[in-house]
């Protein structure tokens, strides 16, 4: 059997087996050789009429990738936020992403600022910071986007890191993207300095119903915080559609933890907050 196929048995795999496994010496060595074998696939997205884009995958993701769909015009990973990353980052833009998966937004962010080094991708998968290691050297020749394999959120400990703590070490950022699967009030939490000092522009992913299950968190005061902190609060639930729009935040119109969508709001577990 090669080695490139484990990913597709992996995946097929019980989520009690692999929640067994994950995390073991075992696990780390086989995610390693994948990502140094796996074979790789440029593709070309094109977002908008005047802006156009590579990003590498794992061949087994292509064409289909997440909701990208290379049949439809303009498709591309999450619109919205895809949209906004053009019409927001300019040249020399400092940009963080945190959650980044397979790199696609912190791919898109250095075309955008037009320097890989000014990118921070902070992500707690080891196997998901090997490929895109792989990506940056396929698209950046060598000048490379930071990658930082780690957790972010509110306290420093093992594998984790605050944001404060991070930007302690560099220069402020300018835009920072938040997608970290029900962890975003903690990682927001361990950014306040930041947030306060520095005002980037931030895109968060939030899971309301995640967030309620797993963590004694308040959502209503985590958003209270965003709006005290910034002039301009916009959601949008429905951004993984290609015609999907930032609305104005307004509290009787946030999706609540119960999963029922309000005033017309597409039933769903997250949505995304604009910040600026």
């Amino acid at each position: 059997m090669a080695i490139e196929a484990l990913p597709k048995i992996w995946d097929k795999l019980p989520t009690s087996i692999r929640s067994g496994v994950s995390g073991s010496y075992l696990h780390r060595f086989l995610q390693r050789q994948v990502a140094y074998r796996e074979p790789l696939v440029e593709l070309q997205i094109t977002p908008t009429d005047k802006f156009t884009f590579k990003i590498v995958v794992p061949e087994r993701l292509s064409p289909y990738w997440l909701d990208y769909d290379p049949t439809v015009e303009h498709s591309c990973h999450e619109p919205i936020t895809t949209r906004t990353f053009i019409n927001e980052i300019s040249t020399e833009d400092v940009v963080w992403d945190l959650g980044s998966q397979w790199g696609y937004f912190g791919v898109l962010a250095a075309n955008l600022n037009g320097s890989p080094s000014d990118v921070h991708i902070f992500d707690m998968e080891p196997y998901h910071c090997l490929q895109i290691e792989r990506t940056s050297d396929v698209l950046f020749d060598g000048d490379g986007i930071n990658i930082i394999e780690t957790q972010i959120s509110d306290t420093p400990g093992q594998n984790q890191m605050t944001g404060d703590q991070y930007r302690s070490k560099t220069e402020s950022p300018d835009f920072v993207k938040v997608d970290i699967e029900d962890a975003e009030v903690a990682a927001v939490s361990g950014m306040r300095k930041t947030i306060e000092n520095d005002a980037p522009t931030l895109i968060i992913e939030v899971h309301p119903n995640k967030i309620a299950q797993f963590f004694d968190e308040d959502v209503e005061e985590f958003l209270s915080y965003l709006q005290d902190e910034y002039d301009v609060l916009k959601i949008c639930d429905d951004f993984r559609k290609i015609d999907s729009e930032w609305y104005d935040f307004k509290f009787d119109t946030v999706p609540k933890p119960d999963n029922k969508g309000m005033d017309g709001l597409v039933d769903q577990d997250s949505y995304q907050i604009l910040c600026q």
